[in-house]
């Protein structure tokens, strides 16, 4: 969906707008009073972390793992695999990277080792094992074997998506797989699997058993049916009965439990099953349950409802082994149905959108505890984990504006972050963080600090109850609501923290020469590009403007931040030649554009733009644009009509870019258009243009 442009922030930035007599710019009668047009930028209080940005590309970091004495482990892909160690208080000390195309899902720490498990390009799964790094490691740990093992066939349309290891050693593995040769033992639970068929094949899961070195099989099994519930004669043709696990745990007791989803009827289920029945086509979860050695079945289950309009329906993506045998999953449901329990935290599914669930159950299958979590919104799940005090920490996004806090909670943006105590009836902790920064998976660390990939490529280490002291947290363009491991010249940015800056907010003034201050309130930010202008401090927050002479060519950046002798921290984004994020839209008359005051056909729409990179000519760091236009380094497209101007806008800040659209009739007439721009190579967010 494309994000809507505030209507307030807009206001304030377009008191004193007029056109220029030649129609050819739009420029300010006047120069803006800086406050006005920057004071819906200022007002965002800070989120409780640290903040490291991994080493991959944004989103491709799949697990983290704790490690020992405060340290983690963050594994990643891309054109490889990456194992990067984190110590307490330090950022990545070493990396591994294997130079195929490798797609992790899952991992787990043993010894001096990191297991990966996941898919090869060619639809194969693999477990890989890496050094995880002697910086932290205990003293007296065993040195690193390196191996590798491929599980399926070419072109299969496999992945290995769970991995757990039991007290001997062996190594459990769970995933999915279309393969019909699929290695499976003498003595396997179930040693029929997919079978190809003209119309498509279906996919089964797999249970497997590897030696401690990883090369040999010990045991293996698929778990699944290949019948769909699916009625309706043809268009029921291709449709088939898959099961795709998500993860396995190994239980107190030696039992191997495995959970996920299928959309299979004829799944094997035990006499005991919670529920004994697939309850829509769209799928349930299930959860099964194998006696040590993984040869007979202790208790076999679905876990799930009726689904929703649209055939939603249920899933597990997350599970844990608990004391006593019993397991921790935990998913999302489209279900009004779904089993609860009497004591439930949430008794009742909210709206018609996904709600997390939560559901305990024991060593013998039955539900000991089971809650819905959500609002009325779409709630989906990236992480579950418990901490070595039996509290449960949940991560996710939602679109829920009435997803349940506790009072006090932060409300910083998409992100959910949730811990609950032991028993799951109550919230310990819950906050909503900015997107991007809590959606991915979590661990605790031996502290019981949960550590948290974002999909921004953002590290989080939250304290368990608020942050003391100063720290830098989190940055984003100004404009964007998003966290960010990216700059570019001339972007306005924010940092958020805590203990950024002394005493209550204070807002930059221009000296004589009309410049920005490189230091206000004891603050300031050096970058490759030299000294930022500071537009704002506050102790939660400090905005500033990159210098247009950031050298968008050498990537990776040191910027430095300094708040006078008491606290310094150094922050490694990544440099590009622009950023863009539109931060207002405006009709030709110069009012807010919106569904209530659309735009006239064939009129022109004025954008302001944030992070469109530099402007020819070397205009002066921290100045406001007068009526000389400075024109883009970079060329500047628009999704939708013609881009009539691009440049610096009268009237503010040099960092501030302004682009006017022409736009084009349309047959037949919509109400808006999604319009974005291109600048140079980087897209911008899409907002909604209302027409007439």
């Amino acid at each position: 969906m494309p994000r809507p442009v505030s209507d307030r922030a807009a206001h304030l930035c377009v008191i004193e707008l007029r056109e220029n007599p030649s129609g050819a710019q739009l420029t300010y009668s006047k120069p803006m009073r800086l406050l006005a047009c920057f004071a819906w930028l200022l007002s965002v209080p800070a989120l409780f972390a640290q903040l490291w940005y991994s080493n991959a590309n944004s989103g491709s970091a799949c697990c983290v793992i704790a490690g020992p004495n405060g340290a983690f482990y963050v594994v990643s892909g891309g054109q490889g695999v990456s194992v990067s160690s984190y110590s307490a208080n330090s950022s990545s000390t070493d990396s591994t990277l294997i130079s195929s195309s490798l797609t992790p899902m899952t991992a787990v720490l043993s010894g001096a080792s990191i297991l990966v498990a996941g898919a090869a390009a060619n639809g194969t799964g693999f477990v890989s094992a890496f050094p995880a790094g002697t910086s932290s490691l205990p003293a007296g740990t065993s040195g690193f074997v390196p191996w590798k093992k491929t599980l399926g066939t070419v072109a299969a349309g496999g992945a290995l998506t769970g991995i757990a290891l039991d007290r001997d050693g062996g190594i459990w593995i769970t995933g999915y797989t279309r393969d019909p040769n699929y290695p499976v033992t003498s003595d396997a639970y179930q040693k029929a699997g997919p079978t190809t068929t003209s119309f498509g094949t279906a996919i089964f899961g797999v249970l497997t058993k590897l030696s401690a070195d990883g090369q040999n099989v010990i045991y293996s099994t698929f778990l699944g049916d290949a019948a769909s519930a699916c009625v309706g004669g043809s268009r029921c043709i291709g449709v088939f009965g898959n099961t795709l696990p998500a993860g396995v745990a190994v239980a107190a007791d030696g039992s191997i439990v495995i959970a996920g989803m299928t959309t299979a009827p004829n799944f094997p289920v035990t006499a005991n099953a919670i529920v004994p029945t697939l309850k829509t086509p769209a799928g349930n979860g299930f959860v099964t349950s194998f006696e040590p050695g993984g040869k007979r079945l202790r208790y076999s289950t679905f876990l799930g409802g009726t689904g929703a309009v649209g055939l939603a329906g249920d899933s597990l993506k997350f599970i844990a082994a608990e004391s006593g045998g019993g397991v921790l999953v935990a998913g999302e449901t489209h279900s009004s149905d779904f089993p609860v329990t009497l004591t439930a935290l949430q008794s009742i599914h909210k709206g018609n959108f996904g709600n997390w669930s939560i559901s305990r159950i024991s060593a013998t299958g039955t539900l000991v505890y089971s809650t819905y979590y959500g609002g009325s919104g779409a709630d989906s799940l990236g992480g579950m984990a418990e901490d070595s005090a039996g509290n449960i920490w949940l991560a996710g996004r939602t679109t829920s504006t009435d997803f349940p806090l506790i009072p006090g909670s932060l409300r910083l943006g998409s992100d959910a972050l949730v811990e609950l105590d032991s028993t799951v009836t109550k919230a310990l902790l819950t906050q909503l963080l900015p997107a991007g920064s809590a959606d991915g998976a979590l661990a605790p660390d031996s502290t019981g600090q949960p550590v948290i990939l974002g999909s921004s490529g953002s590290i989080l280490r939250l304290t368990t109850r608020g942050a003391t002291g100063s720290q830098i947290l989190g940055m984003t363009n100004a404009a964007a609501p998003v966290l960010s491991r990216y700059i570019a010249p001339g972007e306005i940015m924010s940092l958020y923290g805590t203990g950024l800056a002394p005493g209550g907010p204070v807002t930059a003034v221009a000296d004589a020469n009309g410049k920005l201050p490189t230091t206000l309130n004891g603050v300031s930010i050096n970058t490759s590009g030299g000294l930022a202008s500071i537009l704002y401090t506050s102790p939660t927050q400090v905005n500033f403007i990159a210098p247009l002479g950031l050298d968008a060519t050498r990537g990776f950046q040191f910027m430095t931040f300094q708040q006078g002798s008491t606290f310094s921290s150094t922050v490694t984004p990544t440099a590009k030649l622009s950023q863009p994020e539109i931060a207002v839209v405006l009709n030709q008359d110069f009012t807010v554009n919106s569904q209530s005051n659309p735009a006239a056909a064939n009129s022109t729409v004025v954008l302001y733009l944030f992070g469109g990179g530099a402007f020819q000519g070397n205009p002066p760091d921290g100045t406001v644009a007068g009526n000389t236009l400075w024109a883009p380094v970079l060329n500047v497209t628009s999704s939708v009509g013609k881009v009539g101007y691009a440049g610096s806008a009268p009237g503010l800040l040099f960092g501030v870019m302004q682009v006017n659209v022409q736009l084009v009739p349309l047959t037949p007439s919509p109400s808006y258009v999604l319009l974005n721009l291109l600048v140079g190579y980087e897209t911008s967010n899409s907002v909604q243009v209302f027409l007439k």
